[in-house]
């Protein structure tokens, strides 16, 4: 079974999930490490290398390094599809994540709008990408939406990205103002 695991990226992408969730960034760090190691093109392990050192102040560096490296890969798989607002919105949030690329995220999250303007998951994340670059009305308008669509409030409270965002007043009030479904 240890055998299997070593060579098993999916498995040390979710422990790494596992340990970010309880707030072990180290070891989040080295789980993805193992997972981007075992499969070094695939973005979506990059990107939650990006996110784990993004949680280590001293780790600045490395941050941006594995989000450029995702980055790079999810762009390859973009150009073939164009029209994939999942994958603009991921690249917004990276983008934004970042810092220095405002411009850019803004753009691919209105892309990503644009492309499916109904969609709670990429109005979530135009939540984020909005929060990030400093535009705190759009922001604030998409959380409206994605409360009254039935958007988990719980999922954006975990959210550390927007730690800083949850308890302003108007959110809070957003929040507040939609009944809470059973």
């Amino acid at each position: 079974e240890a055998n299997k695991l070593k060579e098993n990226s999916p498995a040390w992408n979710g422990i790494g999930m596992v340990y970010f969730q309880q707030g072990n960034y180290i070891y989040a760090v080295d789980a993805f490490k193992k997972a981007t190691m075992l499969k070094p093109d695939d973005y979506l392990y990059w990107g939650n290398l990006g996110d784990a050192y993004g949680q280590i102040p001293t780790e600045k560096t490395a941050r941006q390094e594995a989000y450029e490296a995702a980055i790079t890969l999810l762009n390859k798989q973009t150009e073939l599809n164009r029209n994939s607002s999942d994958k603009a919105s991921l690249l917004a949030e990276w983008r934004a994540k970042q810092g220095g690329h405002e411009t850019e995220a803004v753009q691919l999250i209105e892309q990503a709008l644009k492309a499916e303007p109904d969609s709670t998951e990429v109005q979530a994340a135009a939540v984020k990408v909005y929060h990030l670059t400093g535009h705190r009305l759009k922001a604030l308008q998409y959380l409206q939406k994605i409360i009254v669509a039935g958007y988990p409030a719980d999922d954006l409270k975990k959210d550390r990205e927007l730690a800083k965002f949850m308890p302003d007043s108007e959110v809070q009030k957003i929040i507040s103002s939609v009944p809470k479904r059973n």
